[in-house]
């Protein structure tokens, strides 16, 4: 845990898509979600891995979505060692090698942008066949979280969360038991679209998604009551973990 901790503290690149940055937020999610450690010092350590892990992945989530600057086509410099036609091939790949880059990575965070406005205003969930604005908070919380995390291309920045959350009003406590018998018939739409091998696999990262895909409430930290509200965190939080690992490739 204190190896951790150092790691996660260590000031990140922009990038967000090294080990320690998907560690941090594996921590983030499964620190979270546990119940308090009776031993008091083990307990303060995990706080500070806790804070720490959602520090650093809130910090990577929006820097990650900063717009490259695009940048000049680079000279053009033809070795005369190669073939003319082979020469003019390499050379122009590697002086419009940085372009395409540029161009191809703020398309990527221009159609994440479109792609999450065009859910928000068309307020539909294939899950629950209806209006998220029609659902009952519980439902409407996770639900949104779930199908909100499948639309990013980087981890879920606050915004993302604020979106989310925007009429799931305070109160409505459950425990994971509940709350999936609150999901009811939803939790099998749900669970369609999680990749169950893959939340099985880790289920302390993704304590809400495999407990949706398995329908199995039994972990650490299911007996705790959490509002709406930090269920809806809490799925666009898991889901925007996994929705990066599939696009990634694991």
């Amino acid at each position: 845990m204190v190896s951790a901790l150092d790691l996660v503290r260590r000031e990140p690149d922009n990038t967000g898509g090294t080990p320690v940055d998907a560690l941090a937020a594996a921590l983030w999610s499964a620190l979270s979600f546990q119940s308090p450690l009776l031993q008091e010092p083990i307990e303060l350590l995990r706080q500070e891995v806790l804070v720490a892990a959602r520090e650093r992945t809130m910090l990577l989530a929006e820097r990650s979505r900063k717009r490259v600057p695009v940048p000049e086509i680079g000279p053009l410099t033809l070795p005369e060692a190669q073939p003319t036609g082979s020469r003019a091939n390499t050379v122009y790949r590697k002086a419009t090698e940085p372009l395409v880059k540029a161009l191809r990575e703020n398309a990527e965070l221009d159609r994440e942008e479109l792609e999450f406005l065009w859910w928000t205003v068309e307020d539909w969930s294939d899950a629950l066949d209806g209006r998220l604005s029609d659902a009952d908070p519980l439902v409407r919380a996770v639900v949104a979280g779930i199908d909100g995390a499948s639309k990013l291309r980087r981890l879920p920045a606050s915004g993302h969360r604020n979106v989310v959350l925007r009429g799931v009003p305070a109160g409505s406590s459950a425990a994971l038991t509940a709350l999936l018998a609150a999901l009811g018939d939803h939790r099998s739409a749900l669970a369609k679209s999680i990749n169950a091998e893959w939340v099985g696999q880790t289920p302390t990262v993704f304590p809400l998604l495999a407990a949706i895909a398995s329908g199995d409430a039994d972990r650490s930290g299911a007996d705790i009551e959490r509002a709406a509200r930090e269920w809806g965190a809490r799925a666009l939080l898991e889901g925007g973990i996994l929705q990066v690992k599939m696009l990634r490739g694991g």
